[in-house]
């Protein structure tokens, strides 16, 4: 798996070291409850990182031109998202599910997961490094222990971007729109500062505004010129 840089692997082999099982600890707030111990929960984190697999089916379940033309009724799409995972799995056989909904449809369905995933490129902030891309991780590995061309392709980590060396904070009136940005540096003139904002590490981008005037000057320069 390709993260990238060596800093963003050495922080996932730290974090994977510290979790043990942090996934049935909680026994109060958000989660699934674990089936055979229901005074646990399922930390929500691990129950809800690998939602991605549902978007290469949900276009089908929705949308008004899937299979026939029509939705699949609200009773068989609930059904469906109780057992999809069956589908996704594709070593379990449609038997095991249960289902009512014919096997044609989860043939197109099980096809349409199969042809998009698994995923090419996460891109995330550095902060999500120790939860929710280790999670996501870890639940791709226990849901397909046997299929790693299932698993994530990659996971590309990035700062955060400051402006003008600050946090950026609507509260602490430290914050600019895109609109307002547009309107005075121009969309190319965003293209140069943010291409200076930073390199190409997992540290923080700084879109200074005072470099993007300068920026600016020097873009309105090379018009003029040519």
């Amino acid at each position: 798996m390709n993260v990238y840089h060596i800093e963003t692997r050495n922080q996932f082999n730290t974090v994977l070291a510290s979790l043990h099982e942090h996934v049935f600890s909680c026994s109060n707030g958000l989660g699934t409850k674990l089936s055979w111990n229901e005074q646990y929960l399922i930390e929500s984190l691990s129950d809800s990182t690998i939602y991605m697999a549902y978007y290469t089916i949900s276009h089908l379940l929705q949308a008004r031109d899937s299979f026939n033309g029509k939705q699949l009724d609200l009773k068989k799409r609930f059904l469906f998202l109780i057992k999809y995972w069956f589908l996704f799995c594709s070593e379990k056989s449609y038997s095991l599910s249960s289902t009512d909904i014919s096997h044609s449809t989860l043939d197109h369905l099980r096809n349409e997961f199969q042809y998009w995933y698994p995923i090419n490129l996460y891109s995330s902030e550095k902060d999500l490094t120790s939860n929710h891309l280790i999670y996501s991780l870890c639940n791709h590995t226990a849901i397909w222990p046997n299929q790693p061309e299932y698993w994530p392709r990659s996971f590309r980590i990035n700062g955060n971007l400051l402006l003008n060396s600050n946090t950026i904070s609507e509260s602490a009136g430290n914050f600019i729109t895109l609109l307002e940005a547009i309107e005075q540096f121009s969309a190319d003139g965003i293209c140069l500062v943010l291409a200076n904002a930073g390199d190409d590490s997992i540290e923080n981008a700084d879109f200074d505004e005072n470099k993007a005037k300068e920026l600016l000057l020097y873009l309105y320069t090379f018009i003029e010129w040519i």
